[in-house]
């Protein structure tokens, strides 16, 4: 928001137009994985609580999914997943690793008294080949994946819809991700997907209020909607309404600061 301030772009709104989900996978041949989300923070964070001093940090010790949590297969720690520039980490970080980070005592006394500390620390990932950055491109991400059963992967819903006859989820906190569960948000790691546009632009750019039209009308967007088979978890029938611009439907708003 700010950036866009700088830039003299004062007037954005917000259109909500459905919904996707992140998903931890492995291919179908790996030991199912049922994962909680401190098991995942302790297994990629940079820095953990250590095991025999919980309110020390200390380098990431773990180097097998057993050796955090004796429930979990005997296998290396290996997770492919989206750089920091991806907005798939972002979500990733704020949803699943801050919600583990406040479990600790000394980090949740950080998040009171330095709340941008405590972001940096719960964002760090590891830099020691358990956790490799695998570029924003999911569908090369999943090619990498279904090649190597023993590494699980970060990545969009969609790319799990369209190769689940090879891969298959773990569930986070008992929870997998499926597509009524990320669409009421029970899922942990649900997300809405939001177009953003600038209102003045509808009289400037040709053509801007029939592809906003288009891409939220029943026909695209809807339930049996052709973006559907693109990955799109549709809005349910209370959070649709018509858009135009300038905008007052219930699903467009002024962009969050």
């Amino acid at each position: 928001r700010a950036r866009c301030a700088s830039n003299e772009v004062n007037d954005i709104r917000e259109i909500r137009i459905g919904y996707d989900g992140i998903v931890i996978a492995s291919t179908k041949d790996a030991p199912r994985f049922s994962l909680s989300k401190r098991d995942l923070y302790l297994a990629l964070a940079r820095e953990v609580p250590s095991p025999d001093e919980p309110d020390r940090l200390v380098a990431n010790p773990y180097r097998s999914w057993r050796q955090l949590n004796p429930k979990l297969p005997d296998m290396p720690i290996r997770v492919l997943g989206p750089p920091p520039t991806s907005g798939t980490r972002d979500i990733f970080a704020e949803r699943l690793l801050e919600d583990a980070c406040i479990e600790t005592a000394s980090l949740r006394a950080l998040r009171q008294k330095d709340p941008t500390g405590f972001r940096q620390h719960c964002h760090a990932l590891r830099e020691d080949g358990a956790f490799v950055n695998a570029g924003e491109n999911d569908a090369r991400l999943v090619r990498k994946l279904i090649n190597d059963s023993g590494t699980l992967g970060i990545f969009g819903y969609n790319f799990l819809d369209r190769n689940r006859y090879r891969l298959r989820a773990a569930s986070i906190d008992g929870i997998e991700p499926r597509f009524k569960l990320i669409e009421s948000g029970i899922y942990p790691l649900s997300r809405p997907l939001y177009l953003y546009v600038k209102p003045r632009h509808s009289s400037l750019v040709k053509g801007l209020d029939d592809f906003i039209d288009t891409v939220t009308s029943a026909e695209a967007s809807g339930p049996e909607g052709y973006l559907l088979d693109q990955g799109l978890i549709p809005l349910p029938g209370s959070e649709r309404a018509t858009p135009a611009l300038p905008a007052d439907a219930a699903q467009i708003r002024p962009a969050a600061d």
